[in-house]
């Protein structure tokens, strides 16, 4: 009976299996493509909807026989055997076996040659990954250029992925231009015979040849309609050969090519923006935009609009003047004033006035007789509107007007010379040329003083939420550039920064100095501010304790700022600097009240060592001080009497001046010697030391905190 029904099942299965085989072979049958004396055949439903939808392995690109013979092999398996060679591949780049990752990768292109992100993830992994754990940067560019010939054998296997062409620009031009090791990475790149194979040696710069392959791209997707829609986002896609353009003059100046050169290739950056503007570009709705074309929808908004309040007559004027009726003195002062020079609270009412005295075009609609036509005027109107908010969100996207705006003030000679003057101060403090380091710092900061007040969008907004690192950043990375290296000259002259320094100057009424603009944008200085305006109004209630931790808390956040802007500590902005030095006085104050000593940990002790080494009391008294040691090796008692009594007054100015002085024992020590020194010198006169002796008690009451084990100033600072 078992045997019977055995052989039943089997029957069974094969009167399934024969016709499942012919199911297979009718949806699964290849195609045969048609060529001389071969006829075509469009082959099973499978193959036909490949070829309708364009991802049949002919479709995607090169045809690879093992890589075929593998996907036949896996039985189907080919995702699972994927998965486990990209493990293999991972396990082998933690252990650094470069020879099994390269081998491990071969096998998993073999098995997924046309599944471009593998292409991308492998090709990135190699020239980002990979390539840093070695340390000579030969070896560091070679496994950089292994992963863009990676991606570059990708290519022959997808024909119509973008992505993957400009992936290997993008790692060309910002892996070789912008890694840590650029500078050796595009001497590297230059010299590169096999890479470059063909390109002559003037034309090898990694952010040109990038730019090539960006329009490598782009042509792709412009000639062929199939693959647009593989591109994400098509305002970022389009902008990059632009950029490379732009990172090109950039960096050439940063290398120290100036002149014509450098004045073309910002030319051509600028064109290059220009012709990307133009481009027609998608919107959410179906519409098409163009991003350089942001201004004339604007203008045909506004064409419309006058359009409308004139179909309605004087009605719309009529409107105005009613409500201008309505409106507070306040306001209608606020609004008479110039927008630059109002306070926050007049921008606020200004503001508020403008809001009452808008009429919408729905409103002027209901004013026209022909409301037909007004109501047509009105549908216009918000599709111009639209079209110019997506294009300006758009724009934003890509900082179009930064660009646009920088690209032709780059080109101007004020910039030219302001940024060559810099660079050859830098060369000259590299050579230990401090005088000559410290003329180009003064003419280079003069320079960006001009530039900026012709120029201030090169300032990002402070109030800007979401400006771009590599966008204008740029401007705030070479002022940084200038002032730490400034401040570094300045040092070792042991100076500060001039009154008057270009930079901290405003460039007109009711603006801020260049480097105070930088302040205000960190959030540090906002964060102080906010906590020395709880520390006032817990002294307005007389809570001591309250007002004592805010301030605390204040000097914390100044401490971190001034991390943040380590120039700031030679005084590079007058006005916050300042600031600073008054909360500081008012946290003594506080403490004072409570009877307490100012920390020992205080935080800003080495913004005030500087400002004590510099203040013009402690100059005077260190030269008294220098004058006395003198006079003492003279032997000649009176005189160095007189210049230790000179030397203490001026160390008491410091002291009242400077609360902070008790916590910095270098400064305490230095008090100290001179006031051993002038006890020394009155003995050997046989007098008496004044009554009272201020510095004396000042030094004893602090003794007990100097003695303890905190490092010296110069200690910390080493």
């Amino acid at each position: 009976m078992t045997r019977r029904h055995s052989f039943i099942r089997k029957l069974v299965y094969a009167a399934l299996i024969i016709p499942l085989l012919y199911l297979t072979s009718y949806l699964g049958q290849p195609s045969i493509i048609k060529q001389e004396g071969v006829e075509g055949e469009t082959g099973g439903v499978l193959a036909q909807l490949q070829t309708k939808y364009e991802f049949s392995p002919v479709e995607l690109g090169k045809i690879d026989p093992a890589s075929e013979t593998i996907k036949l092999v896996t039985f189907g398996m080919r995702g699972p055997a994927a998965n486990w060679l990209a493990w293999q591949a991972q396990q082998y780049q933690m252990k650094k076996d470069w020879t099994n990752l390269t081998a491990t990768l071969e096998q998993l292109i073999k098995i997924q040659p046309n599944f471009v992100d593998v292409w991308i993830h492998q090709g990135w992994n190699l020239a980002y990954n990979c390539s840093v754990q070695f340390d000579d940067y030969r070896e560091r560019y070679r496994w950089v250029i292994k992963g863009i010939n990676f991606l570059n054998r990708g290519r022959f296997y997808n024909t119509k992925e973008p992505k993957l062409i400009a992936e290997i620009a993008r790692v060309i031009a910002y892996k070789i231009g912008r890694a840590d090791e650029h500078e050796q990475f595009r001497r590297l790149f230059r010299n590169d015979d096999e890479f470059n194979k063909g390109v002559p040696r003037n034309e090898r710069d990694n952010w040109l040849i990038g730019k090539k392959w960006y329009r490598k791209a782009e042509e792709m997707v412009d000639n062929d309609s199939s693959v647009r829609k593989k591109v994400p986002n098509p305002r970022v896609f389009f902008s990059k050969a632009s950029m490379c353009q732009l990172a090109y003059a950039d960096t050439i100046e940063k290398e120290g090519t100036f002149g014509e050169k450098a004045k073309k290739a910002w030319e051509q950056g600028g064109k290059d923006w220009v012709a990307f503007g133009k481009r027609d570009m998608p919107t959410t709705d179906g519409r098409i935009c163009r991003l350089g074309e942001w201004e004339r929808y604007l203008d045909e908004r506004d064409k419309l609009i006058v359009e409308l309040e004139a179909l309605a007559g004087g009605a719309a004027e009529e409107l105005v003047a009613e409500r201008m009726e309505k409106l507070t003195p306040e306001q209608l002062q606020a609004r008479a004033i110039p927008t630059e020079v109002r306070t926050y609270e007049q921008q606020a009412l200004a503001q508020e006035a403008e809001t009452l005295l808008h009429i919408t075009p729905e409103e002027v609609a209901r004013l026209c007789d022909d409301r037909q036509k007004a109501n047509k005027l009105v549908d216009q109107i918000a599709a111009m509107e639209s079209l110019a908010r997506l294009t300006k969100g758009y724009r934003g996207v890509v900082n179009y007007e930064y660009w646009a705006q920088r690209a032709a003030v780059e080109q101007s000679d004020a910039v030219l010379e302001a940024r060559k003057t810099v660079y050859y101060a830098d060369k000259a403090l590299a050579e230990g040329d401090i005088p000559a380091a410290l003329q180009g710092y003064r003419s280079g900061s003069a320079a960006w003083a001009r530039v900026l007040a012709m120029c201030p969008f090169l300032l990002p907004d402070v109030n800007r939420q979401n400006a771009e690192r590599e966008d204008d950043d740029e401007t705030v990375d070479a002022l940084e550039h200038l002032l730490t290296k400034y401040a570094t000259a300045l040092d070792i002259r042991n100076e500060l920064f001039p009154e008057g320094f270009p930079l901290d100057m405003p460039p007109g009424p009711g603006l801020t100095g260049a480097v105070e603009h930088l302040v205000l944008q960190n959030y540090h200085s906002q964060e102080a501010r906010r906590k020395r305006a709880k520390a006032q109004k817990a002294l307005a209630e007389n809570d001591l304790p309250a007002a004592s931790q805010q301030y605390k808390d204040a000097m914390t956040e100044w401490f971190t700022l001034i991390d943040d802007l380590p120039h700031l500590e030679q005084m590079s902005c007058r006005n916050i600097g300042h600031e600073i030095l008054q909360d500081v006085d008012a946290y003594a104050k506080v403490l004072g009240q409570l009877k307490l000593p100012v920390p020992v940990d205080f935080p800003l002790k080495r913004f005030m060592w500087v400002q004590i080494t510099h203040d013009p009391a402690t100059v005077m008294a260190r030269q008294k001080s220098d004058q006395g040691a003198e006079l003492v090796r003279k032997k000649d008692w009176a005189a160095a009497r007189q210049a230790y009594e000179e030397s203490l007054a001026r160390w008491w100015t410091v002291v009242q001046h400077y609360p902070t002085v008790a916590v910095d024992r270098t400064i305490c020590e230095e008090i100290q010697e001179d006031v051993d020194a002038f006890i020394e010198v009155n003995k050997e006169l046989g007098q008496k030391l004044p009554d009272p002796f201020p510095l004396r008690d000042f030094l004893e009451k602090n003794q007990a905190r100097l003695d303890d084990s905190h490092p010296t100033e110069a200690e910390a600072s080493e």
